[in-house]
């Protein structure tokens, strides 16, 4: 059996797995959108970058067989994004004569500079909706306030009647949690 069919990668691989299609959507269309304009694209390119490569991705992901020996996932698909964005930008060039400052901006050089925190920040954002059911309320709670909102540990005690133990048992368990979720998300990307 392949390594990827149990990950969101491996279930795209079937187009016709719309709830797999939705996840892998709703997690990389912000990424390849947030890229997209941290590269001065305008909303409206940024959106058609986003769909050419959902398009690009629906064709090419039936065949991807990921090999980390060749290669991260997220390298993959930040090459396929910088392409679509430098298409877009040829694009615009067609209808503009001055295009010297989108040049400028567009240095592939940088890319991976611009795609790494956004790449990694969204697949945060995403483990910590699929952790949040697995914790009581109170101990997500304490997590978020100690840790995402950098709130004393003394606030958090008082706010949730809860001990200091607590908030520090909260903050393991859910870090715990959120690394073995980056792991299944990502750990296979590098």
């Amino acid at each position: 059996m392949d390594a990827t069919d149990g990950t969101l990668i491996g279930r795209v691989r079937n187009p016709r797995d719309s709830v797999a299609w939705r996840e892998f959507t709703t997690l990389y269309r912000p990424i390849i959108l947030r890229y997209s304009r941290a590269r001065y694209l305008t909303t409206a390119d940024a959106d058609d970058v986003a769909q050419d490569v959902l398009k690009i991705l629906v064709r090419r992901l039936k065949t991807f067989d990921y090999d980390p020996a060749k290669g991260r996932f997220s390298n993959w698909l930040l090459t396929i994004v910088d392409n679509e964005i430098k298409r877009q930008q040829r694009k615009r060039r067609a209808k503009r004569a001055n295009t010297s400052f989108l040049e400028a901006q567009a240095d592939p050089d940088d890319s991976q500079a611009i795609w790494e925190p956004i790449f990694v920040k969204e697949h945060i954002k995403r483990c910590l909706k699929l952790a949040k059911p697995d914790f009581a309320p109170k101990t997500f709670e304490a997590f978020e306030r100690s840790f995402l909102k950098e709130e004393s540990t003394g606030s958090v005690c008082t706010a949730l009647n809860i001990n200091r133990n607590q908030v520090h048992l909260a903050r393991h368990r859910v870090l715990k949690r959120l690394k073995e979720l980056m792991v299944e998300q990502i750990g296979y990307e590098g």
